[in-house]
């Protein structure tokens, strides 16, 4: 637990994710945390998310990816989900090309829904 916590406060967040979900088994175990398992690791995933796309101007998704160890497809999907729910704020677009970024994941997002 302490290298999963001390993975996400030093921006580690592959090794996070891959800590925590080494804990899943162990966590969906529990009776009363069960229903909320699915939850929480999504809510530290995409509290992860944010952090890591909090500082920049703009983000090489490659990159970004490589952090999260992911494809880059389902990145972006992660990041228009949070685009839309506002946890990644729109002000962070503030270039043209910011923006162009942020409405084609939302565009991305929404086109995978029809």
């Amino acid at each position: 637990m302490r290298e999963l916590v001390g993975d996400f406060h030093a921006s580690r967040y592959a090794s996070c994710l891959a800590h925590l979900g080494k804990l899943l088994p162990d966590l969906l175990i529990d009776l009363h945390l069960r229903p909320h398992v699915a939850q929480l690791y999504a809510d530290i995933r995409s509290k992860a998310l944010v952090q890591y796309f909090s500082p920049f101007v703009s983000v090489d998704m490659r990159r970004m990816a490589l952090a999260f160890n992911v494809e880059v497809v389902e990145l972006e999907k992660e990041l228009a989900a949070l685009i839309m729910s506002g946890a990644i704020p729109v002000r962070n677009c503030s270039s043209l090309d910011s923006l162009f970024f942020c409405v084609a994941l939302v565009f991305l997002h929404l086109s995978n829904f029809t």
